[in-house]
Order: structure tokens, then sequence, then C-alpha cells
């Protein structure tokens, strides 16, 4: 008679088997001042990671009458009631830039508690979008900050007669990279 290797006098899982909970795969956060419908980038990005596995949470603009939650392509979209405003004034952008930066940051904290984030991805503009992440950041959670444009130039080229110093209070680049784990241009 053959026998096998000695029964195991504890029952459960082996040792070295992570409890369920942490098996569950952790999200990525993603910040885009945009409408995610219509910025393929963003949205190639968000899709990827969920063909990849990874859940993703994107928090973007909103349009009058959409719903402020939605899926798409296995896509969770948080859309945050703030509107465009194409051409106009730098003032009217700033309040628009900084009223998105106040309810990202808020509902990204809210989100965050719930669904424990791996990774908070912001694309820009703005570029102090970035800082919207700080919570999550001092929590331990990376940030990755694609830059895809360079605001300074962008704001330059946009506001030509602005007054210097007010393109520069809102654009001055050099601060952001401390704030990131990862910046990608």
């Amino acid at each position: 008679m053959l026998a096998g290797p000695p029964a195991s006098p504890v029952a459960g899982p082996p040792p070295f088997a992570l409890p369920k909970q942490s098996r569950r795969v952790r999200g990525v956060a993603v910040l885009a001042h945009a409408y995610y419908e219509e910025d393929s980038r963003v949205r190639r990005e968000a899709e990827a990671l969920v063909r990849a596995g990874r859940p993703v949470d994107v928090f973007s603009l909103r349009r009058p009458g959409e719903p402020s939650v939605g899926v798409l392509d296995g896509v969770a979209i948080h859309r945050l009631d703030v509107r465009r405003h194409q051409g106009a004034g730098i003032a009217v952008y700033l309040l628009e830039y900084l009223d998105f930066f106040v309810r990202a940051t808020i509902a990204l904290a809210r989100a965050h508690r719930a669904r424990r984030f791996a990774l908070v991805h912001v694309d820009t503009l703005p570029d102090f979008l970035v800082f919207a992440a700080l919570p999550l950041k001092l929590a331990g959670v990376p940030v990755l900050l694609d830059l895809h444009e360079a605001m300074p130039e962008f704001f330059r080229a946009r506001f030509p007669i602005a007054p210097r110093a007010s393109r520069t209070a809102c654009c001055d680049s050099r601060s952001e990279p401390r704030s990131p784990s990862r910046t990608l241009s």
C-alpha cells in the first residue's frame, strides 16, 4: 500500500497564500480635466488598464444633462459638475481649473476610502491638478503625472497679452515634479 504525504495538522490555505482580500486587484484612478468620451489619449490609457485586469475610475468634466456616473468599455466614469469654457478669458480658465481641482480632490479622496486605489494617474492640463492627489500620496499611493502639454507655453500662446505675473503665478511648472511619484511627458 502506497502512502501519500502526511496530512497537515492545520486546516486551511498554505502559509504562503495571501488572504482573499489581499489578492483583490486594486484599481487605478485617473484625473483628467477633459470630457472623457472625447479625449482619445485618456480613453486609450484607461481601456488598456482595464484590458490588463485593473479596475479604472476616471474623474472628468461633465456636460449639462450627462449622468454624474457611468461605465464605458469597462471604465467607471465619475463626471464632476464642471464644464469647459473654450475661448474664455484667463480669469474664467483659472476659475474653471480651480473648480475642477477642488471637486476632483474631494471626489478622489472619497472614492479612495471605498476602493483603495493602487495608483493615481493625473493627465494635464492643468499641471497643478497633480496636487489633487496629494491626500492619496500622503497615504502612500503612487502618483503618475502625465504632461500632455507644457502649461506655461500653453498659457503664453493662448493669452499673449495677459500680464506676465498672472501667467507665471498659474503656470510655473517648477514645483509640480516634486509631488508626483513619476512624470511622463
